[in-house]
């Protein structure tokens, strides 16, 4: 065996490896200097529109979440027996439910402590919705349903609404997912700082305005033949001049969606 040719092809090839090894170094370090320029660059543009976002906490969120599977649940009377002091009627075939109540429930912020517990005790399945604002213009309180503490965002199949008069509950309907499952394996997410990046960038965020809240729910996604799919969204609250927005971006793939909501809202209920 010739070991000086064996000792010189070594040589050549941990070489060529120290050559690559540092060339991917210096690669890395060249994407992670271009990344810190762009957040300081987005940072000092945001600041140049006078858009704060030191109320949010970009890092405290979840990194990965799944599909979900759900189907509309149709009522029964039967549901609500063990309820009191409530008058219950179905509409729309059974997949809303309407009740008057025979006692009037405090309704008053800003915790609105008095109605959170006549939820969690007097509401079919209530633990599973939580608070997500009070509009004064309507005196509407919402509940929407969460699944592992994360809301269904958007739409009027899974909520509670309560319906005030002087500062007091009358009624309230309801509607409910049921058969919520997880679809096959868990998704990366992308940060929720990209995603208000991705709002900016498509002029979805006004200038002078203030990001409030950032919340990781679910929106639907599309119909199976017997349930629905929901994805997971980047859902952020933005106010700006007493006035506040909800805005969205698919959790996954970055995009910015369409659907908005903007309405004068006294109250935003945490996570």
């Amino acid at each position: 065996m010739d070991w000086r040719k064996t000792l010189v092809i070594f040589a050549v090839v941990f070489l060529l490896l120290d050559i690559y090894l540092a060339f991917l170094w210096y690669t890395k370090q060249q994407e992670n200097e271009l990344d810190a320029l762009s957040q300081t660059s987005f940072e000092e543009t945001l600041k140049e529109q006078q858009v704060s976002i030191d109320k949010v906490n970009f890092k405290t969120h979840p990194t990965t979440a799944p599909y979900l599977s759900a189907r509309y649940n149709k009522f029964k009377l039967k549901d609500f027996e063990k309820l009191t002091k409530q008058k219950f009627k179905l509409e729309n075939n059974g997949f809303l439910m309407v009740s008057e109540l025979k006692d009037d429930i405090v309704a008053e912020g800003p915790d609105f402590t008095a109605l959170k517990n006549y939820v969690a005790n007097n509401i079919y399945r209530g633990s599973s919705y939580s608070m997500v604002n009070y509009n004064d213009d309507t005196t509407e309180i919402v509940f929407k349903q969460k699944y592992d503490n994360k809301r269904f965002v958007e739409g009027d199949d899974a909520k509670l609404v309560f319906y005030c008069e002087d500062g007091y509950v009358k009624s309230y309907t309801q509607t409910m997912l049921t058969d919520i499952t997880k679809l096959s394996g868990t998704n990366d997410l992308i940060s929720p700082s990209q995603g208000f990046e991705s709002l900016f960038q498509n002029n979805k965020i006004p200038s002078k305005a203030d990001l409030v809240d950032i919340q990781l729910g679910y929106y639907i996604l599309g119909n199976l033949e017997s349930s629905n799919v929901y994805m997971p969204v980047w859902y952020y609250t933005i106010e700006v001049d007493d006035q506040r927005m909800q805005l969205m971006v698919d959790a996954i793939e970055g995009q910015v969606l369409t659907t908005e909501m903007s309405q004068k809202v006294e109250y935003t209920a945490q996570s």
